[in-house]
């Protein structure tokens, strides 16, 4: 009788194990609180940008006040709330995502850098606190000082909150530019530029946002937390494993330099008024999983690498280019709306890594490419990043 009494209980351990298993794993919860800190300054002037001519120390008041009264009257929050759904759908599709503008209910603190109760108790596992750095016009680099140009800017921090220990799981930063730059004169026609711009510039940050989170294990931890750990594993220190074994191998052709400018990176860039007009950025992309470009093909790889831009401006995609000879690699060629052209030469160097190498030309590029393009394909040919 003990023996069946203990066969007895070893079955209804197992049909308890068997209803548990069959039990669908539910979402992680994450409150999105946007806007936990509004930006006070909309407009932003290097020292010598010119707006038409030559200014200095530029009063920016008054187009400010300009900027504030005519362009953050839209709603940027449904723009920026379907960015965020389309982000996490993408890298992390088991969150369940909400969104509030709440700040006061969902975080306190001097800074609001704490989550309140309120989130734990309406059943969020994590909050998502953004934070404002920046919201308005500013040039993008020397070219738009000197010609006096602005572009939408959306810069933002953030911080994710773990609402089982009120503690803070990580932090970061993230920023985007407008693809169109305007003659900034503070009337209608430009101030409406960033409305339009907007959904662009929230995607461009939602998706670095996540991308940062999927980095740093970030999503690993919430995949964790509802039993989802094995589905999203850590990369973090797979990345640094691959990081180290990286093997830079760029030959500047005679005129042009080096620089680095991340772990992934490098820039090749032209001496002198050139380099203004003409740059060339070398990544080395990892075709882990869990970083969303797991592709066999140079052609499937572009076209998750470009998706983002596909899905909002699709009267810009991305086109063959056969103005160039560069045996090995796949080129494309990308024309902003703002008329910058980008080359994009795409080759696979191992089983885990692609080389990607992005020409940008501002400017007339019938007149600035042809003299470029024998040093071009000198560099595509001497040039590789490999793994060790």
């Amino acid at each position: 009788m003990k023996a069946i009494a203990v066969l007895i209980c070893v079955a209804a351990v197992a049909l308890v194990d068997v209803a548990a298993a069959a039990e669908p794993l539910r979402p992680a919860k994450v409150l999105v609180v946007m806007r936990t800190r509004e930006a006070t300054r909309h407009i932003q002037l290097a020292r010598g940008n010119r707006l038409g001519e030559p200014v200095f120390f530029t009063d920016t008041t008054p187009m400010n006040a300009a900027y504030k009264s005519s362009a953050l009257d839209f709603d940027r929050d449904s723009p920026l709330t379907a960015a965020l759904t389309l982000a996490f759908r993408d890298r992390a599709p088991f969150v369940e995502l909400a969104t509030s503008a709440d700040r006061d209910r969902y975080m306190s603190g001097a800074p609001f850098d704490k989550p309140t109760e309120a989130a734990r108790q309406e059943g969020f596992d994590f909050v998502l606190a953004l934070y404002d750095d920046f919201v308005g016009f500013g040039p993008r680099g020397t070219l738009d000082d000197e010609a006096g140009l602005l572009r939408p800017v959306y810069g933002l921090s953030f911080g994710l909150f773990d609402l089982a220990t009120k503690r803070a799981m990580q932090r970061g930063s993230v920023h985007s530019y407008g693809y169109q730059p305007a003659s900034f004169d503070g009337t209608a026609r430009d101030l409406a530029l960033f409305p339009r711009t907007w959904p662009y510039l929230c995607l461009m940050n939602s998706t670095d946002i996540v991308d940062e989170l999927v980095r740093k294990d970030a999503v690993h931890a919430i995949a964790a937390r509802v039993g989802r750990g094995a589905e999203y594993p850590a990369v973090r220190s797979d990345i640094e494993a691959y990081r180290k074994r990286l093997a830079w191998r760029l030959q500047p052709a005679s005129g042009w330099i080096e620089r680095r400018s991340g772990a992934f990176d490098r820039l090749m860039i032209p001496k002198g008024d050139l380099g203004k007009f003409v740059w060339m950025y070398v990544d080395a992309e990892l075709l882990l999983p869990a970083l969303g470009q797991q592709a066999q093909t140079v052609e499937e790889f572009v076209r998750i690498y470009y998706r983002d831009r596909t899905r909002l401006m699709p009267d810009s995609p991305l086109e063959v280019f056969a103005d160039i000879n560069a045996p090995g690699y796949g080129a494309w060629r990308y024309v902003e709306p703002s008329g910058e052209h980008e080359l994009v030469f795409v080759r696979k160097t191992s089983a885990m890594t692609m080389q990607v190498m992005t020409l940008t030309i501002v400017g007339k590029f019938d007149e600035i490419y042809p003299p470029l393009r024998g040093k071009l394909e000198q560099m595509l040919a001497n040039s590789s990043v490999t793994l060790n």
